[in-house]
């Protein structure tokens, strides 16, 4: 009996292969299903590496409550309570206690669908039970040049906030602390102010990395113009990373600027000049990350341009040196043809010369110099 072959067969998909796969079969389940129908639960790399949890935050200014619940019945009797409830969601794959929750709030079938797309591109929407917005918080590993994100949405429902997140990672950690003291501002405030302080914590984390993206393409330009030389690898990941914050600043951009207009209706007429801020450092995110990516694109352009100049002063030198030679070897083959000296006056001369050899490699020697002085004249050595 033959031994099997421990060599893997090249057609046997490797374990990346098979995860794109089924993650394509997985995405294609939700394909023709109608608007607003209910998900099914999905397996995903997420689920299990995140659980589906609740960080419930309910505070006023005489106190403040947290606990973490993977029960979403609970977490929405939280909301009944007096005071400004937020509701943190970790793991967004749980279908069945995503639609609890909506269901608990009255959300929007669409909404609940969105929050667990996370495919959908920053945009708002507005209706007479909530505001739903929906975006991305991005992280850049500076060490990795790789830009880490995740969706995240929220959404604004009478006196309760909810957010939504792909998975455990702390989003909002400045805001917890300014929650955990009794004197910040945000703890007098309504729902409004605390949907307002997330937004600006994600819309300053993307501003943050598209400076840090255009810092850093400033300091490959000043070492191509000390030394010269720019990498190409480098080159191409910071445009990856250019294009995937531009993918992201501009529609949230649009999102934040309907947002400052409806402001006055939807979160009060007090939280305009924070979101005329905020809607600022969209501004400002975008533009940089379209500066980033113009000047990758010039520099691209300009690596470019340099490699041709490169292979045409090549292909100058090699069109020069070949100019040269041509009329010599052509002397040379002339003087290679078989001819008897003494037949005529008009066979070929200085054959019968004594110093005919000398005289025509000297003459060949003297018309290589003056073509090389000529095309030196010119430029073109």
């Amino acid at each position: 009996m033959n031994a099997p072959d421990p060599r893997p067969s090249r057609h046997a998909p490797d374990d990346s292969t098979h995860q794109l796969r089924q993650e394509f079969h997985d995405r294609w389940k939700r394909v023709g299903l109608p608007p607003g129908e209910d998900l099914p639960d999905l397996p995903s790399d997420f689920e299990r590496r995140c659980h589906t949890r609740f960080l419930v935050t309910r505070f006023s200014i005489e106190g403040l409550r947290e606990f973490t619940t993977e029960d979403p019945a609970e977490a929405g009797a939280e909301a009944e309570q007096e005071g400004t409830t937020w509701i943190h969601v970790t793991g967004v794959h749980h279908a069945g206690k995503i639609r609890a929750l909506g269901n608990a709030f009255n959300l929007e079938p669409l909404t609940i669908e969105d929050i667990m797309n996370l495919w959908s591109r920053p945009r708002l929407d507005l209706n007479d039970k909530e505001v739903f917005l929906t975006t991305r918080a991005v992280r850049l590993e500076p060490e990795e040049e790789v830009l880490h994100s995740q969706q995240v949405s929220l959404v604004v429902h009478g006196n309760t906030v909810l957010s939504f997140a792909e998975d455990d990672e702390e989003i909002f950690p400045r805001v917890r602390q300014r929650l955990r003291s009794g004197r910040s501002r945000i703890r007098r405030s309504g729902a409004g102010f605390l949907a307002y302080c997330l937004l600006d914590t994600l819309v300053d984390g993307l501003l943050a990395t598209s400076e840090a993206i255009e810092e850093s393409i400033v300091d490959m330009e000043e070492n191509m113009l000390e030394t010269d030389e720019l990498p190409v690898g480098d080159l191409y990941r910071r445009k990856r990373l250019a294009l995937g914050l531009n993918r992201m600043a501009f529609p949230l951009r649009d999102a934040v600027h309907d947002l400052h207009d409806v402001s006055d209706e939807v979160l009060g007429e007090s939280l305009r000049p924070y979101l005329r801020d905020l809607l600022d450092h969209a501004r400002r995110a975008a533009e940089r990350a379209e500066h980033a990516r113009v000047r990758l694109h010039d520099l691209q352009d300009y690596h470019h341009s340099r490699q041709d100049a490169r292979l045409n002063r090549s292909m100058q030198t090699l069109t020069v040196i070949g100019t040269i030679f041509v009329p010599l070897t052509f002397v040379a083959g002339v003087y290679g043809m078989n001819f008897e000296p003494t037949a005529g006056p008009w066979n070929m001369p200085l054959i019968t010369d004594p110093y005919g050899y000398p005289i025509a490699l000297g003459g060949m020697v003297v018309f290589a110099v003056a073509m090389t002085l000529y095309f030196k004249r010119k430029g073109w050595l």
